[in-house]
């Protein structure tokens, strides 16, 4: 499996190497007054900065979906505890309320 994963990362290295070899056209950036006027980029990295920038927007929210989750998946399991225990002290008050009609009370009658 790791063969296969280093084979595509491979693939993918040689395919930005290629890209940025084949894209390298100044592009003048301007954005209002906060640039200075004549500033360029290559092309290959105008598009590689706005691919990590969403890369990085993606990823953001992806853990605060993961950390929505994990304070769900908290809450529920504390309340399948306390349904649980809730359900152990009723099976527990039912076997001593039937107790002359079964054996004796033990963890094993219980589960």
């Amino acid at each position: 499996m790791k063969f296969i994963v280093t084979i595509l990362i491979m693939g993918l290295v040689f395919l930005a190497i290629t890209f940025s070899q084949q894209n390298t056209t100044a592009v003048p950036i301007t954005y209002f007054d906060l640039v200075q006027p004549g500033f360029t980029l290559p092309s290959y990295l105008l598009i590689f900065f706005s691919f990590l920038a969403g890369i990085i927007i993606a990823g953001l929210i992806g853990m605060i979906e993961r950390f929505k989750l994990a304070m769900k998946a908290s809450k529920l399991s504390k309340e399948i505890k306390g349904l649980e225990s809730e359900i152990y002290e009723l099976r527990k008050k039912a076997l001593s309320e039937n107790s002359r009609t079964m054996p004796p009370l033990s963890d094993q009658n219980l589960l």
